[in-house]
């Protein structure tokens, strides 16, 4: 019985491997390139997103410092500028 079941998946194993469409699936540096390129898109996805979040950051910070700036030509109190921009009173000061 054991024989007639290794048999079976022997035979399923030959089957495959005559199959001429799964060989390049098979083969080992077609596995190592399309991995490598996966995770070349991977590292490109993430840098583009990184560097967008980072970006994005910057350019708030200093919309925010822009506008520190009109409130404090207005006279508004600093710490209501703190409060709506989010700057801390010390980069307030420093404008």
């Amino acid at each position: 019985k054991k024989d007639r079941v290794v048999s079976k998946y022997m035979g399923e194993i030959e089957r495959i491997n005559i199959n001429s469409e799964l060989y390049e699936y098979m083969s080992a540096e077609e596995d190592n390139r399309k991995i490598e390129n996966s995770l070349k898109t991977q590292f490109k996805k993430e840098g583009m997103e990184w560097g967008m979040k980072r970006g994005m950051k910057e350019g708030k910070k200093e919309a925010g410092l822009e506008h520190a700036k009109k409130m404090l030509e207005k006279g508004i109190d600093i710490n209501d500028i703190s409060e709506i921009t989010g700057l801390s009173v010390e980069e307030i000061n420093n404008l």
